[in-house]
């Protein structure tokens, strides 16, 4: 990487969103002067407070907040942290303040449904339009060249980035100030009422019928079927191809998916990922039946 490359990154930071930019946040002081904490970059305090008011936070330590909207490109060029040790903090959090809140808000609910409802929240596209809410496109850093990957139509970096500034909100404040903040993302989990009270495939129709971006239209099944089986006890999930059929230019694959030794679902797909999520969905559905059942002759 040559000395040009190494001050390419855009993202402003001393800047409210109703003002023009001031400062591209690309490094061009003293390499010396880089440290652990700063990148060099001529962003004030005033400004990442600047940034914090907007986000509806406040008292955010500056540097974390900075970090917190540096993506690896920038990172590597500018030679500083990029967000993904606070993004890994900051799903942590996010998954504990939504889950204890569903917990409360739906007290009636069995398991089964409050695990589609808590992965209606914190999938990727949900968290990437709470981002775009924000306007965390204005701020977070980049390489010049990728500044394309940050533009709300594309929500990997959004929401990577939205869960580091959980993650530093929690680390500067403490965990009542990032449940505030991420009750704040979602109102509330006002609109968590349309997913009470019906049957799991309404509550499943429901979720996955929304208007989501193109890059984000597959429910994770096999992720939430992980999570309600070793949750209650299980263990992980396996996959198997059984088959593959049909034309070299529209194959059918057919998968299976075993809990133990025991099939727990099947599913075809014309690719081996599709089908493996249709036979964790079909998993899904049947083991949260189960445990609904087993909790009813309980009660």
């Amino acid at each position: 990487m040559d000395g040009s490359d190494s001050v390419e990154a855009e993202g402003t930071l001393a800047r409210s969103p109703d003002e023009p930019p001031r400062q591209n946040c690309g490094f061009v002081g003293d390499p010396s002067s880089r440290t652990q904490d700063n990148c060099g970059c001529p962003a004030t305090r005033a400004g990442t407070e600047s940034i914090a008011a907007s986000f509806g936070i406040t008292g955010v330590d500056p540097h974390m907040l900075i970090t917190a909207l540096t993506h690896s490109t920038a990172a590597l060029a500018l030679g500083v942290p990029s967000f993904q040790r606070l993004e890994f903090l900051g799903d942590a959090v996010l998954e504990l303040c939504v889950t204890r809140a569903l917990y409360d808000k739906f007290p009636d609910l069995q398991e089964g449904a409050l695990t589609l409802m808590r992965i209606a929240y914190v999938r990727r596209s949900s968290l990437a339009e709470a981002a775009g809410k924000l306007h965390m496109e204005r701020y977070i850093r980049v390489a010049k060249a990728e500044k394309y990957i940050v533009e709300p139509d594309n929500p990997k970096v959004m929401a990577d980035s939205l869960e580091a500034v959980i993650a530093a909100v929690y680390l500067s404040k403490g965990l009542d100030a990032a449940d505030s903040f991420i009750k704040r993302l979602f109102r509330g989990f006002e609109n968590a009422e349309e997913f009470a009270d019906i049957p799991l495939k309404q509550a499943e129709h429901t979720i996955l019928s929304g208007p989501q971006p193109a890059s984000d239209s597959s429910f994770n099944w096999k992720s939430a079927l992980q999570e309600l089986v070793l949750h209650n006890g299980g263990i992980a999930p396996t996959y198997e191809l059984i088959d593959k059929k049909g034309p070299t230019h529209k194959p059918l694959f057919v998968v299976v998916c075993r809990i133990g030794r025991t099939v727990a679902g099947h599913g075809k797909g014309n690719n081996k990922k599709q089908a493996e999520q249709a036979a964790a969905r079909e998993a899904f559905l049947m083991q949260s039946k189960k445990h609904t059942e087993k909790q009813t002759k309980e009660e």
